[in-house]
């Protein structure tokens, strides 16, 4: 899909949500349906998808690129774009493939002792005039929920008194870690996405994986900082990974005598990166200047025609 078919959809959505059901998935990976009245779920879907439209339907700024291009820009819907895929994807699945005879078999969440720690993530099921079904995924954090045990004292209103909270609150927001559409995951939360659903593990063998292909380019004369820096950081692994399956650098197949010869001539490259003493290799012996290395294969170095200034644009899109 792409930017504008999703747009399109979520406005579909926007316009037609006739439906929403929730189910809980507990810390063992166990799918449950939830037993909320229909008049509270009714409330709950006008708030979501009136949420979803400000951030993505009437948002001139909303882009779509594949996760593997994240950058720093916001209001980004990011396409799943890696054949590993979290846990998670596949409990939204089962939701997503569900008969109505097969919901109805699934247990209803009991919430024993009044507390709700036992529910690990939300599903949320919103579904339109036309059939068509949206999938949101929303992973419940320690703070998320309200804890009617800890604290000094907790308090609530009852009738005209402020009495003590007896039961556990669970909040539940419009934003979400993921959604599905059609055959097409959604990322919205990526630190949730690699922290929680530890996708950052796929994150790091990727980009070591990458760093090896590197390796065979023959750019620097050594590159064991540049491995370390992608086992320990995500955000440098997230960029190697970026960097290699985009940049147009390497697409253009661009040597290294080239790249050496451009940085000579750029003040913002030249007084960050270092050369051997044949001046043919790159010296990336520091942190820095494996990242200022990435800019450069990343070509985030650009000028513009019309006013001849030059730039460093991290975040961007191919025109063509």
């Amino acid at each position: 899909m792409n930017n504008a078919q999703i747009k399109a959809a979520l406005q579909n959505l926007s316009d037609n949500c006739q439906g929403i059901e929730v189910f809980f998935i507990d810390h063992e990976d166990t799918l449950f349906r939830s037993d909320i009245r229909n008049d509270d779920l009714d409330d709950a879907r006008n708030e979501f998808v009136a949420a979803t439209s400000r951030k993505y339907v009437t948002n001139e700024q909303f882009t779509t690129p594949f996760l593997s291009q994240h950058d720093t820009r916001k209001h980004a819907l990011y396409i799943f774009d890696f054949d590993e895929t979290p846990a998670a994807f596949g409990l939204v699945d089962q939701v997503y493939a569900l008969s109505p005879e097969e919901r109805q078999r699934l247990p209803v969440y009991e919430a024993r002792d009044n507390r709700l720690a036992g529910i690990k993530a939300i599903i949320l099921q919103l579904k339109t005039l036309d059939g068509k079904k949206f999938c949101f995924y929303q992973h419940v954090f320690g703070v998320t929920i309200l804890n009617s045990g800890k604290g000094v004292l907790n308090l609530t209103t009852h009738a005209t008194r402020v009495v003590k909270l007896q039961n556990d609150i669970l909040r539940v927001s419009s934003n979400f870690v993921f959604m599905k559409l059609d055959d097409t995951f959604l990322i919205e939360n990526i630190n949730t996405l690699e922290n929680q659903l530890n996708f950052k593990n796929v994150i790091h063998q990727r980009a070591a994986d990458y760093t090896e292909q590197l390796v065979e380019k023959c750019f620097a004369e050594d590159l064991d900082i540049f491995l370390e820096k992608v086992q320990e950081d995500t955000s440098f692994a997230r960029k190697v990974v970026k960097v290699c399956r985009h940049s147009v650098v390497l697409e253009q197949e661009i040597d290294t005598a080239t790249l050496i010869d451009f940085v000579k001539q750029e003040e913002e490259y030249f007084s960050a990166l270092k050369f051997n003493e044949e001046e043919t290799l790159f010296d990336l012996k520091s942190i820095n200047r494996c990242r200022k290395f990435l800019e450069l294969l990343d070509d985030d170095f650009l000028r513009s025609p019309l006013t001849q200034e030059s730039y460093i644009a991290r975040s961007k899109d191919r025109l063509r």
